[in-house]
């Protein structure tokens, strides 16, 4: 497995994985305008190094805080790693680059997820209720300090 930055030619394939995952899927549009963003890093995983995009992820730095916005795993590679190596490489660059806190929300629900996170070192900190729709569901902000 490779984990690389995110190249404008891989926005097709990530919003094609979008919209297969999320029900509030990000557009061709909306991942060009992440890449676009100086405060964005996007990442991608592949099968093997150069080939197939099976998961990606963006994440967001302002401060010493950063945001992880998108992590996904095409369902066919899920429980392979792939979203560890990803938590890895957002979790290295963010502390490379300065950022000592991390955050993001989640579905409620979403107990994979949930787990990935708190194996990562995230702690609920919050809610937002009916954050999400299609369907509708609380969000869960998790968070993490990076230990000095």
């Amino acid at each position: 497995m490779e984990i690389r930055e995110m190249k404008l030619a891989d926005v097709f394939t990530v919003a094609e994985l979008e919209s297969g995952i999320f029900s509030d899927a990000w557009s061709v549009s909306a991942c060009r305008g992440a890449i676009d963003n100086k405060n964005i890093f996007p990442f991608v995983a592949c099968d093997e190094p150069g080939g197939k995009i099976i998961g990606y992820a963006f994440l967001m730095g302002a401060a010493d805080e950063a945001e992880i916005l998108r992590i996904a795993v095409a369902k066919e590679y899920r429980r392979m790693g792939v979203a560890d190596a990803l938590m890895e490489k957002m979790i290295r660059y963010g502390s490379d680059d300065g950022y000592c806190f991390f955050y993001l929300e989640v579905r409620a629900g979403n107990e994979p997820a949930v787990s990935l996170y708190q194996k990562w070192g995230f702690n609920p900190a919050g809610q937002r209720f009916d954050y999400y729709k299609n369907p509708p569901e609380d969000a869960l902000i998790m968070e993490m300090a990076l230990e000095e």
